[in-house]
């Protein structure tokens, strides 16, 4: 366990013992999908900055063409996600695997999920071309979408260029590597039921992953509650009339000629 403070990726490798992951140098941790962990505190909130997906030296010229989402290596890593995140507080000891979330974006749950994916996908392709061909240096850099990115991933002491095919040199003196950004940790927990610290408000995306249903969900505050008679209302009370109401009502329905002869009868001198 001590070991466990030293490799921040043990843990993760600990994981995969556990629940029989081979180790190996497949695409995939199971045989239709990843396992990706990440760090968090004891209510389950985020603690990383963001979390590794894959290297990009091999697909770099792939990428830059915009080789269509679907089939690139980025989707085919994400397509089918299980992230599960570790707290890491306290001695190794008190460490724990937090509820597991599920991500499927081949499904209709996830479909704005993968949208918005894709869309980011196609505009870091365009941020890295434009590195190369206007930057100082003439090499990529961090460019960010929505949830993913992709920055360097050497830290030295030794770097491994990346060379394009496409411009015919290096693009970059160092590796890169897309990433997930807290936004997406953030809003996967913000629609999961076992995380409610995470769920102080709804964001946009939010209602997008959950799907029109939750609008349609959401009850009129002016209906009264579901299982409870409608409220009391106080009957209607009877008009109080003034004391000439009866005149009134009884010569509503006179007709003119009559009117007359009462108005004359009641004259001074008309007797």
């Amino acid at each position: 366990l001590a070991g466990m403070k030293r490799d921040k990726g043990l843990s993760g490798k600990l994981l995969e013992k556990l629940i029989g992951v081979p180790a190996g140098p497949d695409l995939h941790d199971f045989v239709d999908g990843e396992l990706k962990t990440t760090k968090c505190r004891r209510d389950g909130s985020p603690q990383e900055r963001t979390i590794f997906i894959t290297q990009i030296s091999r697909d770099i010229d792939k990428i830059l063409a915009e080789t269509p989402f679907e089939s690139s290596r980025l989707y085919r890593k994400i397509k089918r996600l299980l992230l599960v995140p570790i707290c890491k507080e306290g001695e190794p000891h008190e460490w724990k695997f937090l509820p597991p979330i599920h991500v499927d974006l081949a499904t209709p749950q996830w479909h704005e999920m993968a949208r918005q994916l894709k869309d980011d996908y196609h505009s870091i392709a365009e941020q890295l071309r434009e590195h190369i061909e206007n930057s100082e240096d003439g090499f990529i850099h961090t460019s960010n979408g929505e949830y993913i990115q992709i920055r360097s991933k050497d830290s030295g002491p030794t770097y491994h260029p990346i060379r394009s095919a496409m411009y015919g040199r290096e693009v970059s003196d160092k590796n890169h590597a897309f990433y997930f950004l807290p936004s997406f940790m953030k809003e996967r927990q913000e629609i999961s039921p076992d995380y409610p610290c995470c769920q102080t408000r709804v964001t946009e995306g939010s209602l997008r992953s959950w799907g029109s249903n939750v609008l349609q969900a959401i009850p009129d505050p002016r209906a009264p509650p579901q299982g409870l008679p409608p409220p009391m209302q106080d009957p209607p009370q009877p008009r109080s009339r003034k004391p000439n109401d009866s005149n009134n009502a009884r010569g509503s329905n006179t007709t003119p000629m009559a009117k007359r002869a009462m108005q004359s009868a009641a004259a001074p001198g008309s007797s």
